[in-house]
């Protein structure tokens, strides 16, 4: 009885393990490819406005010489309902005013300014990279536990 318990547990933690790695994986991609366009294409250094939860940044995002303004918003207090975890919160990316959630079960979404010396900064003028760092949880406890990947990048965009 031991062993089967012990290969069930196994096996849904590297179920929701995998969910996760994969949910992580889709949101990463595109925050990637959003965050190494900050301020391409436009004058000066293309961010609008930022705290540690949201940014909005002006950049030429699909290479045809239009200026778009693209929008990158963790909120904690809105809750999940495709989820039990009360952990998760909606993260939203809105392109030229059309918002897409993106529920994937994201725990945190952290942007941290730094200046050209790799330094935290909370000046978007003295600003030069860009860290964020991203947490995503599994949708339901496995074994009283929630699975989480996690995953921080910084960025450099050759604009700014």
């Amino acid at each position: 009885m031991n062993v089967n318990t012990s290969l069930m547990r196994n096996s849904e933690g590297v179920t929701f393990d995998q969910m996760n790695k994969e949910h992580l994986t889709a949101v990463t991609d595109v925050v990637s490819y959003d965050f190494r366009k900050i301020g391409y294409g436009v004058t000066g250094s293309g961010v609008v406005s930022y705290s540690t939860n949201e940014i909005t940044f002006n950049c030429d995002l699909y290479n045809d010489g239009t200026k778009h303004q693209v929008t990158w918003k963790y909120d904690k207090t809105v809750a999940i309902n495709s989820t039990t975890n009360p952990n998760d919160g909606m993260l939203t990316r809105t392109v030229d005013g059309k918002t897409t959630n993106i529920p994937f079960g994201v725990t945190k979404f952290n942007i941290i300014l730094l200046d050209s010396q790799g330094k935290k900064t909370t000046s978007i003028v003295n600003a030069k990279q860009f860290k964020v760092e991203i947490n995503c949880q599994s949708p339901v406890k496995s074994f009283n536990n929630y699975f989480t990947a996690s995953w921080q990048q910084t960025f450099t965009p050759l604009n700014i």
